[in-house]
C-alpha cells in the first residue's frame, strides 16, 4: 500500500510592532500547525520577506506597522523578491490587520499588492485563524456541511433541572460551541434545551440540542477552543433555520472580504 501523502506545513510571516499581540498570534497559529516567523519593524519585515523568497505562503501585516502608511508599505513589500509573482503568476497573499474603519484602507485598491482580506483587531483572535484558513485552503470552504462564525452571544442552557447562563464561541446552521467555565460540560449524547437570540433581532430562538463533543480542562484539551461543549440543534423550524443561516452568512462576510 502506498504511503499517505505528507502535507507540507504552510509558512507565515507576522509583521506587527506590538510584542504581546505578535506573540499571541504566533502561539495561536503554531498550535494550528503553521510555521510562523515574526517581524517587528518595517526594515525587518522587508528583509525577512526578501530572504525567504519562495517559502512564505502568507504575510499577516499590521496596516500601520511603525505608523508607516499601509498602502505605501504594501507597494514596497510587493517589490521584494518574496512578494513577486509566484509559480501560479499571483502575488503572495497578504492579510492586513487593523482597527475598525481603518483610514486609508480600500481592499479593492490593495488587491494588486496581494491583499486578500482585512482582519479587525478588535475581533477575537480566533477569527484571524478562520481568515488564514480561508485564504490558504480555499478548496476546503465547501467541505464543512455548514460554515461556522466566531461569535459571542448570550445563551441559556437547560440541563436537567438546572439552567446555565453562558456565551457561544462559534455558531453554525447546525449547532454551536458553548463556553462552560463555571462547571464541566455534560457528557456527549446529553440532550439539553437552548434559549438565545441573534442581535439586532429581538426574536428568541428556543430549541433542543444534543451534546456532540466536550472540551474539558486537562492534558487532552484542544487549546484552540475554550472549555465547553459542541452541540447540534434538533428540530429547528424553517424560520429559525433561516434566521441562524442569515446571521452566520452576514458575520462571515464581515470577517473576510475578498
Amino acid at each position: 500500500m502506498a504511503s499517505p501523502k505528507k502535507i507540507k506545513a504552510k509558512r507565515l510571516l507576522i509583521a506587527d510592532d506590538t510584542e504581546f499581540y505578535r506573540l499571541m498570534l504566533k502561539n495561536l497559529l503554531e498550535k494550528a500547525g503553521y510555521l510562523v516567523d515574526c517581524a517587528s519593524t518595517v526594515k525587518e519585515t522587508l528583509e525577512k520577506a526578501g530572504a525567504q523568497a519562495g517559502t512564505i505562503d502568507l504575510i499577516i501585516l499590521d496596516f500601520l506597522l511603525e505608523k508607516k502608511s499601509g498602502p505605501s508599505f504594501l507597494r514596497q513589500l510587493a517589490e521584494t523578491r518574496a512578494n513577486r509573482a509566484s509559480q501560479a503568476g499571483h502575488a503572495i497573499p497578504v492579510l492586513v490587520m487593523g482597527r475598525q474603519y481603518q483610514e486609508g484602507f480600500d481592499i479593492d485598491k490593495m488587491e494588486p499588492f496581494g491583499v486578500r482580506g482585512y482582519f479587525d483587531k478588535s475581533h477575537p483572535m480566533e477569527e484571524l485563524l478562520f481568515c488564514v484558513n480561508q485564504i490558504l485552503f480555499p478548496e476546503a470552504k465547501n467541505l464543512r456541511k455548514s460554515p461556522r462564525a466566531q461569535v459571542s452571544i448570550p445563551v441559556y442552557c437547560r440541563i436537567g433541572d438546572e439552567t446555565l447562563s453562558s456565551h457561544t464561541f462559534n455558531l453554525s446552521r447546525d449547532g454551536m460551541f458553548i463556553i462552560t467555565t463555571a462547571s464541566p460540560p455534560p457528557q456527549p449524547n446529553t440532550k439539553i434545551g437552548l434559549r438565545f437570540w441573534l442581535p439586532p433581532s429581538e426574536s428568541v430562538i428556543e430549541c433542543e440540542a444534543i451534546v456532540i463533543w466536550c472540551n474539558n480542562v486537562g492534558p487532552s484539551m484542544n487549546e484552540l477552543y475554550p472549555p465547553g461543549m459542541g452541540v447540534m440543534f434538533l428540530r429547528l423550524s424553517p424560520a429559525q433555520n433561516e434566521c441562524i443561516n442569515g446571521y452566520v452568512r452576514e458575520k462571515l462576510s464581515n470577517i473576510l472580504r475578498w
